[in-house]
């Protein structure tokens, strides 16, 4: 419900806050409609709708195990992390990272 409303504004609730604080009235009004549709799909009258739309995307969770769809155990997890790893470190010694820049960006990941 958000996505469609956010494409009809054309900004997200952030983005509405800040051109508001702009002085953009069209972003003010929206922003209030935002919070009010919030509001009611949380706790009001949309709150049904919000249930019965969540029930559509239920996704079990043995559906959601990689380790245990491709029955590879944790050691091909393991193995199938440190490949990404090395590719990673590969494309970053390639462009010329400095190793800083890797542990700092890992860090933050």
């Amino acid at each position: 419900m958000f996505g469609c409303g956010m494409a009809f504004t054309r900004a997200c609730g952030s983005r509405m806050l800040v051109l508001s604080a702009t002085g953009n009235l069209r972003a003010l009004l929206s922003g209030l409609v935002f919070a009010v549709v919030a509001q009611m799909s949380r706790d009001g009258a949309l709150s049904p709708l919000r249930s019965a739309i969540n029930s559509w995307w239920t996704v079990e969770s043995s559906s959601r195990d990689l380790l245990a769809l491709f029955r590879i155990g944790h050691v091909g997890g393991v193995l199938f992390g440190l490949c990404w790893l090395s590719l990673g470190v590969v494309l970053a010694w390639r462009c010329k990272l400095r190793p800083v820049n890797w542990l700092s960006a890992s860090a933050s990941a």
